[in-house]
């Protein structure tokens, strides 16, 4: 009977870890984030996140810029698991939107990660090498790039939330030397029915790649870094500090902790004989 009480506790905590480990597919659905699509929380706690739902509206401002709902950078999410990032967005910004400024269309940015949380962009996800312009042409869909340079959009970041002060964030890649190739999806028919605005139209991205390209880039395994997308305009940018990897236990440690609180109660119960 001793014996039982810490497999049954093991097996509950393998349960519940077994649910945080749920293995993410790069398609374009987040349900396997474990997202409410009310308050765009997460339910894995594992998961850092930004919400910036502020639309529902066709002519919005949205802090820097104007544009709404088409404009808008609604959420983003990031997990380190099985040894690689996996990143998430919601906006409302069509991918295929053209790029022509001349015209007020501005098409989708790049992601690019900040690993000193210095304000400057070491690394660069291409996200659309195929926009007209062919500022992107040179560069591979879902490539991972050393950022030599990149371009800034219309306005400055304005998030008092940002780890670094205000300054011009990055909307595209215009050089950088190629390191590899991350896994990415992102869905160009839009979905309703997220958020307090339930028929705003929404895009989703995901993509991941392995923690091998940051460290190649300078990362040092341990260190906290962020991730920062918006459109090439910049009238709305998100950003998320994924949780580092030493800042949660993971899922076999956590099935650890029963047994080591078991062998300490048989061990008072011997002591108090």
């Amino acid at each position: 009977m001793k014996l039982r009480t810490p497999l049954l506790c093991t097996g509950l905590i393998l349960g519940g870890a077994q649910a945080w480990a749920m293995p993410i597919g790069i398609d374009g659905n987040l349900d396997d984030w474990g997202i409410n699509r009310t308050t765009w929380l997460p339910s894995d706690p594992r998961i850092h996140y930004k919400i910036e739902d502020q639309s529902g509206n066709a002519h919005a401002y949205l802090n820097p810029g104007w544009g709404g709902q088409a404009y808008d950078a609604e959420a983003m999410y990031a997990l380190i698991q099985g040894g690689r990032l996996y990143v998430a967005l919601v906006t409302g910004h069509d991918p295929h939107t053209l790029h022509k400024p001349g015209a007020n269309s501005y098409g989708a940015g790049d992601f690019f990660i900040d690993l000193g949380r210095n304000g400057s962009y070491e690394l660069a996800i291409n996200v659309n090498h195929r926009l007209p312009g062919g500022f992107e042409n040179a560069f591979i869909e879902g490539g991972v790039y050393r950022v030599l340079d990149h371009a800034i959009g219309l306005f400055p970041e304005t998030d008092l939330d940002y780890p670094v002060s205000p300054a011009w964030r990055p909307t595209y890649l215009t050089a950088g030397v190629y390191l590899g190739l991350a896994d990415l999806a992102y869905t160009t028919t839009p979905v309703k029915g997220w958020g307090a605005w339930t028929n705003d139209k929404h895009y989703f991205y995901e993509w991941s790649l392995g923690l091998d390209l940051l460290r190649s880039a300078g990362w040092d395994g341990d260190s906290p870094f962020n991730i920062h997308w918006t459109m090439n305009c910049a009238n709305d940018s998100i950003w998320v500090d994924p949780p580092g990897p030493n800042g949660v236990p993971e899922p076999a440690t956590l099935a650890l902790l029963p047994l080591g609180l078991a062998g300490m109660l048989a061990l008072r119960r011997r002591r108090a004989r």
